[in-house]
């Protein structure tokens, strides 16, 4: 596993996860929560398209204009080999449309729930909220290139956000109150907010986000972030002051995001059966929605050196 912090002396050798910097890294954290959110349009566009029934009526509806636009193979015809494919292509257009218009207005309201959120106003002040709590990012090339945010104040409870669901719609501004970080405009700055009392340390945290470039997926850079953030949460490596350990890690899954599933069950997440959380909401067309996983300590404490080993 890379280093937890780069060496002192100079700049990094190489790749490595450290702690969120609020003065370089905010700009640059928030393209990839929004970038994360935005690639599950394009996903659920495409899973539309072939969806069977869409794909059934597709050709139906290809054959029957082709052979209403006499568009049939003919032996004396250049365009013989082309001509058939008209009817199929001019009918898949208004599908993709379709798709793109009904889906848009829906990631869009994601979008600005996800970045309106308390935790992505201020990222700072809300990640030090609880000792548990962490924002990680992982550096490469001197870059951000991923971040993972465990949530130990409100794990399991929906933040709000202070932006509308359509531009220029406010929001709730009492969820910054109701997140502990005061009032919206004190925490802009993304100052960690002092003298504030905070609610009891609970035993379970939540990771909130967990997004890498395109780039450098399926490069491991996602096993380094999360690994760091349960050795965090756990207090097996905490990046900072030891936090008391947390005994459960819940996250909620992404649909729109298979190899994210099978990540979190190759580090020993499995499929929570507890009510105790909000149920998640159905997203898209085909009412996709993800599901709540949890992972003890005592279960990545069986699995960490295994999996470090394979990273």
């Amino acid at each position: 596993m890379a280093d937890a912090v780069p060496p002192a002396g100079g700049p990094p050798a190489g790749d490595f996860v450290r702690r969120y910097n609020p003065e370089t890294d905010a700009h640059t954290v928030k393209m990839l929560v929004g970038q994360g959110v935005m690639e599950g349009l394009a996903t659920a566009n495409r899973r539309v398209t072939r969806h069977p029934l869409v794909l059934l009526v597709w050709l139906i509806l290809g054959a029957a204009l082709d052979w209403r636009m006499d568009w049939l193979p003919k032996p004396n015809s250049i365009l013989t080999k082309v001509s058939p494919l008209m009817g199929f292509a001019l009918v898949m257009v208004p599908i993709v449309g379709f798709a793109e218009y009904w889906h848009r207005p829906t990631w869009t309201r994601l979008l600005r729930e996800t970045v309106g959120a308390p935790d992505m106003v201020a990222i700072d002040a809300f990640y030090h909220l609880d000792p548990k709590s962490a924002m990680i990012v992982f550096e490469h090339n001197n870059e951000v290139s991923g971040v993972v945010a465990i949530d130990g104040k409100r794990p399991g409870e929906e933040l709000g956000s202070v932006l509308g669901a359509e531009e220029k719609q406010k929001g709730d501004v009492s969820v910054m109150e109701k997140s502990g970080l005061g009032g919206a405009k004190s925490n802009k700055s993304g100052l960690r907010q002092r003298g504030k009392k905070t609610s009891t340390p609970s035993n379970i945290v939540q990771i909130r986000h967990l997004d890498v470039d395109y780039p450098l997926r399926r490069q491991g850079v996602a096993t380094e972030l999360l690994a760091a953030a349960l050795d965090h949460a756990f207090n097996i490596a905490p990046l900072g002051s030891a936090p008391t350990p947390a005994e459960t890690v819940i996250v909620l899954s992404n649909p729109f995001a298979p190899d994210g599933e099978k990540l979190l069950k190759k580090f020993g997440f499995t499929v929570s059966a507890s009510n105790d959380w909000p149920q998640p909401r159905s997203v898209g067309l085909l009412q996709w929605k993800g599901r709540y996983f949890e992972l003890s300590r005592t279960e990545w404490a069986s699995r960490r050196d295994a999996i470090l080993k394979r990273a």
